[in-house]
């Protein structure tokens, strides 16, 4: 006997006593059920919407996370990218200061060398013009106004020295006035002093140091 059967049957035995207390009861039980039903089915449909908006809640937190994970490594990654780029333009900096003093150091004795000895000069020019190039092009017009000079300079006491062979007499120091040795002195010193702050603009921005208006505050 299934249950609607024994429904039926349930129904039928209390109609046919015609007691009219059982079939009170029986009203009164099935009107609880069906509340007790209703409300089971209620809670049950409350639970699933709450289930899925909890799912739903947590595929949103899931995706927030995935977001700010991202955002948290791009940051790092940027900082990092930072760091390294000042480490390397540091590096790349001292290489250019060791060539261009390098060259300085040639330039000063380079009318005495002109007097007895060709120079050699394309070679030493050719590296801190490249080092400006790629790393520094903040540094770059005054490096390569200074090494145009510098060339012009050796180009000039090259022709003196052929001038000499071929018989003439050459003042040295007047050579070096007309090539602009202090102007090439002068220079030099500027590059340096620029470097410097260069250098700590790159320590700003790579966060190694504060701004120059923070690092420059008085405390009261």
């Amino acid at each position: 006997m299934n249950a609607p059967e024994l429904a039926k049957l349930i129904v039928s035995e209390i109609y046919s006593t015609g007691n009219t207390y059982l079939i009170i009861c029986f009203v009164i039980m099935l009107s609880g059920l069906t509340a007790f039903l209703i409300r089971y089915l209620e809670r049950k449909a409350e639970n699933y919407v709450t289930r899925e908006d909890f799912q739903k809640l947590q595929e949103q937190l899931e995706k927030s996370t995935r977001v700010v994970e991202g955002i948290k490594a791009e940051v790092v990654h940027a900082d990092w990218a930072r760091r390294e780029w000042f480490a390397i333009r540091s590096e790349k900096l001292e290489a250019l200061h060791e060539l261009l003093s390098t060259l300085m150091a040639e330039v000063d004795v380079a009318a005495i060398k002109a007097m007895s000895e060709n120079l050699q000069t394309q070679s030493i020019l050719n590296a801190p013009h490249t080092l400006a190039l790629l790393y520094f092009p903040e540094l770059f017009p005054k490096v390569d106004a200074f090494l145009t000079d510098v060339g012009n300079y050796f180009s000039l006491l090259q022709r003196r020295r052929i001038d000499q062979l071929s018989g003439q007499t050459i003042d040295w120091l007047s050579v070096s006035a007309e090539g602009g040795y202090r102007g090439l002195i002068k220079a030099h010193r500027e590059i340096r002093e620029l470097s410097a702050t260069v250098l700590r603009e790159s320590a700003i921005h790579a966060g190694l140091l504060p701004p120059a208006n923070e690092s420059g505050a008085k405390v009261a």
